[in-house]
């Protein structure tokens, strides 16, 4: 005759997560030259595990994104809109998550309207 053990054992799955630093897919073009009064997208794409965050810097200071001259897009891209010669500079993308950061730079260069036009004649 058959009798139930007195406890039950229990089969536990473990589940392991995988953890990838961020990796920055480069863009084509890292140097980007503006229209004064223009927009520029500054694409920064990366991938990781989890979800790396974008943050952006200007010439060493971080940017404050304003939601008018500075968009960070949900793709991390920044949008720099009403360009003037002082939006030109060194901007710095840096990815990060728990398990790492990757960083790309651009340079960025916006010409008067007067450089423009002599360039053209």
């Amino acid at each position: 005759r058959y009798t139930e053990p007195p406890f039950y054992s229990m089969n536990v799955l473990s589940v392991s997560t995988f953890s990838a630093p961020p990796v920055i897919i480069k863009p084509e073009k890292t140097t980007i030259i503006g229209d004064r009064s223009g927009t520029v997208e500054l694409e920064c794409p990366a991938i990781g595990n989890p979800k790396p965050t974008i943050s952006w810097h200007k010439n060493r200071r971080k940017i404050a994104i304003d939601g008018t001259k500075f968009v960070q897009k949900n793709t991390g891209a920044l949008m720099i809109s009403s360009l003037l010669p002082l939006d030109s500079g060194t901007y710095l993308c840096t990815a990060k998550n728990p398990t790492g950061q990757d960083f790309l730079i651009f340079t960025l260069y916006v010409y008067s309207e007067s450089l423009t036009m002599y360039q053209g004649a």
